[in-house]
């Protein structure tokens, strides 16, 4: 058993080592009998002035949060939003991909889902990304789906190819699960970007393509794949 107050003292040492140390001994987490606690600490090291250490925290949150108890579930959530006003790029990057990792563990889906949209519009490409992909991930929890579609359809037009190449996979994915109106659009998108100027957004476009038409009924596959882009520019 690790001695929690350990971790604290740990914490809150000058020594600009300390704090890496306390983020080592929490991977233990499953050892720890306060499990509400050690999350605290978590986020409170993720704010750390140490970019290493918040790194560090950061990709370390997917397996915390699966472990805390679920009565704290939702303060947690709460938690990581927070920490996607971060000003360290690399960990609002981490934040807003691992936010549809734990998707299904969240109690309150509809808010949690309201608060990925709001990260399509955040002002880095990172978090957008991130938030392209959650989408995607998340797309099969959501009764009302057609705002997920709509924010997924607002990025293929980002000015950022890596959003642009998050919101292909997102598409392609998701596809197969739309109404015949937002099938057909989808597929349009995603022809669009397989004429894309940049090289990695082509490549997503045409593996997205690809997987919708896998999981299409005949009639609707043939029809999105018609014009699928099988060479490069």
């Amino acid at each position: 058993m690790i001695n929690q107050d350990i971790i604290k003292n740990e914490f809150i040492s000058d020594d600009s080592k300390k704090p890496v140390n306390a983020v080592a001994m929490l991977r233990d987490f499953l050892s720890m009998s306060d499990k509400q606690q050690a999350w605290n600490d978590l986020i409170q090291l993720a704010t750390d002035k140490d970019i290493n250490v918040r790194l560090c925290v950061a990709k370390f949150l997917d397996f915390a949060f699966s472990q805390v108890p679920h009565e704290f579930k939702q303060q947690a959530w709460k938690d990581l939003i927070k920490l996607i006003t971060e000003e360290d790029i690399d960990v609002r990057w981490w934040v807003a991909e691992f936010l549809g990792f734990e998707f299904s563990q969240i109690p309150d889906k509809q808010q949690a889902c309201n608060d990925l949209i709001k990260l399509t519009s955040d002002k880095d490409s990172g978090v957008r990304t991130g938030a392209a992909y959650a989408l995607g991930s998340i797309f099969c929890h959501i009764p009302d789906r057609q705002q997920i579609w709509s924010d997924l359809h607002m990025l293929t037009a980002d000015k950022n190819s890596d959003v642009r190449t998050g919101a292909a996979y997102a598409l392609g994915y998701i596809c197969y699960q739309l109404s015949d109106e937002f099938k057909k659009q989808t597929c349009i998108d995603l022809h669009r970007l397989t004429l894309d100027e940049n090289s990695d957004v082509r490549t997503g476009a045409v593996y997205a393509l690809g997987y919708a038409c896998s999981k299409l009924p005949d009639e609707q596959a043939e029809w999105a794949c018609l014009h699928r882009s099988t060479t490069d520019k």
